[in-house]
């Protein structure tokens, strides 16, 4: 139960401080700021980066922001493609692009140093 209550904590603290930003951005908050296609939005990156991925998420909403940037144009059509591309994602790779994985910069350049060493020992 402790930790369950830590990453409750933790959870809403990161919440607080998204939410101090985006209202510091905003100037003002308003109910209507989040409506229908927040949430699907909010949605699509969390299934397009993998539920349990935070690095895939980061990465899911990067791709969704190209996307939504590009499909700007069709209004409200734009709310049928993305439940296709949710569909679609689901069928195709369920876990997301990550799944549980998460990329470290630690591990990365541990790998790259072994893949060095294991060069230089083979000449």
């Amino acid at each position: 139960i402790k930790y369950k209550l830590m990453a409750f904590v933790m959870g809403a603290s990161l919440a607080a401080v998204g939410g101090s930003l985006y209202a510091s951005y905003l100037q003002s908050i308003a109910p209507s700021n989040f409506n229908i296609m927040e949430s699907v939005s909010i949605l699509i990156i969390v299934v397009l980066g993998g539920i349990g991925s935070i690095t895939g998420s980061v990465i899911a909403a990067i791709v969704l922001g190209g996307i939504d940037t590009i499909l700007q144009s069709f209004g409200s059509l734009r709310m049928v493609i993305y439940a296709v591309m949710l569909i679609v994602i689901m069928i195709a790779k369920p876990s997301g692009l990550m799944g549980r994985r998460e990329f470290s910069i630690g591990k990365w350049l541990a790998k790259r140093a072994a893949k060095k060493q294991a060069a230089v020992a083979e000449s």
